[in-house]
């Protein structure tokens, strides 16, 4: 916001100068577009890494002179450190430095697991070790919520990831309650504070966290590919369907984007994946008889989440006669639909290329719909997104499908052909627009 009224603030000046406005008129066009408040991103994301740096440290220093210490001093030291440097960053953010008071505030919890640890280790307590992620991860979700903030979620949604993981590689346990925890709760921080910053780290975590807990369903291990894979794709068109969704609402002005961007990102790095026949072959087998109840419940649930979130974009749409997704982001439902079919219905002696055609064929449609957009309505970003998955595409089947080299010439002039084509048409709509701007 900053640049658009910075310009505008010079033009304002420049205007009174030439005459073109009185000094009531400048005044009044100052006040209607005021300057933005400064914003203490910056201070908050680097006071934030500086802490948790220095939270670190401290606990090397205090792991290297551990033994020389006496028990009751150590104690005392763990006791007393953590509220008082706690106190300190409440104190400063009540004091209207909320950028620095968070920052101490989170090395304030950067204690607390430390403390976790170490308490453990004076007492020789042997218990089940990552029990201390969930308890650290509740002390910085009770901080973020209590004051509330957005470094204190960031480091709760990665402490319960990482129990997840620790859970499920060391101990073969699925925890259920990671994902709900992150989405309950970080996501809802998230939107209360309307901070993109915590958004868009709370769905790759929950992401990752889910993708923890499916691997270790008990399962025969040919079934985890297709079923996680599907769950995947449905979490991922879930995410561009609420962000057609929050866009109607709009309460939250950046959460469209981040939805929509994570939810895009996801879905064509899985359907590409599956354009190859080696991996849907291996990732796409008919297994639905093989899986456990657990896994199917998460297939089934995901898949009716994401159903009923498109029928919503779908009755919306009808009703308000405007804000439709475009073609191309009808196809990912369908890519959804289609993994969901193979897992559940399809043949597992299927050829790899008959279950990786369908995905080409989708992506290529993508690549159409989206070179046809961005031209039509002048727009670099789908333009952009439509050439560089036509030029995926296009390498990856150029080592796995075209041996000729006649062929693999022919289909680099025609690829090359369409993108330069489609870069003179986009350059005059461009210009056509901008002309009907300034007029």
């Amino acid at each position: 916001m900053k640049a658009p009224l910075g310009w505008l603030r010079g033009e304002i000046a420049t205007w009174k100068r030439d005459g073109l406005i009185s000094p009531e008129q400048e005044r009044a066009l100052l006040t209607r577009y005021p300057e933005p408040p400064a914003s203490n991103v910056g201070l908050a994301l680097f006071a934030g890494f500086g802490a948790v740096i220095i939270g670190f440290g401290i606990i090397l220093l205090l792991a290297h002179n551990w033994q020389a210490i006496p028990r009751v001093v150590r104690l005392a030291l763990i006791l007393a450190s953590i509220p008082a440097v706690h106190g300190v960053g409440i104190w400063l953010v009540r004091s209207g430095r909320p950028a620095l008071g968070e920052a101490i505030t989170l090395l304030g919890t950067m204690l607390f697991g430390a403390g976790i640890w170490l308490v453990a280790q004076i007492y020789h307590i042997d218990e089940h070790y990552p029990n201390a992620f969930i308890v650290w991860s509740l002390g910085a979700l009770g901080m973020a919520w209590a004051l509330p903030s957005i470094s204190q979620g960031i480091l709760a949604s990665v402490l319960i990831t990482a129990w997840c993981g620790v859970e499920g590689f060391e101990f073969s346990r699925s925890m259920h309650a990671g994902p709900l925890v992150i989405a309950g709760l970080v996501g809802l921080l998230a939107i209360r504070r309307q901070s993109g910053v915590l958004l868009s780290l709370a769905i790759p975590t929950f992401l990752l966290s889910m993708v923890f807990v499916l691997f270790n369903i008990p399962c025969p291990s040919h079934a985890h590919g297709g079923m996680i894979i599907a769950v995947l794709l449905n979490f991922s068109v879930s995410l561009i369907a609420l962000a057609h969704l929050a866009q109607r609402v709009q309460y939250f002005q950046s959460a469209p984007k981040i939805l929509g961007v994570c939810g895009r990102v996801f879905a064509l790095g899985l359907i590409y994946l599956l354009s190859f026949p080696s991996a849907a072959r291996e990732m796409l087998p008919s297994v639905w008889s093989e899986a456990s109840t657990a896994i199917k419940v998460y297939m089934l649930l995901f898949g009716v989440v994401a159903a009923l979130l498109w029928i919503a974009v779908a009755a919306g749409c009808r009703r308000r006669g405007s804000d439709r997704p475009e073609v191309d982001q009808w196809l990912y439902p369908l890519a959804a639909l289609l993994a969901c079919a193979h897992v559940a219905f399809l043949s597992r002696d299927l050829d790899g290329w008959l279950m990786a055609m369908p995905f080409n064929l989708l992506l290529l449609a993508l690549v159409v719909a989206l070179m046809t957009r961005g031209c039509r309505e002048g727009l670099i970003g789908p333009t952009l997104l439509g050439s560089i998955l036509l030029m995926m595409l296009m390498f990856a089947r150029y080592f796995d499908l075209l041996d000729s080299l006649l062929l693999r010439g022919s289909v680099f002039i025609v690829v090359g052909s369409a993108i330069f084509v489609q870069g003179l048409i986009y350059r005059r709509v461009k210009r056509q627009r901008t002309e009907e701007v300034r007029q």
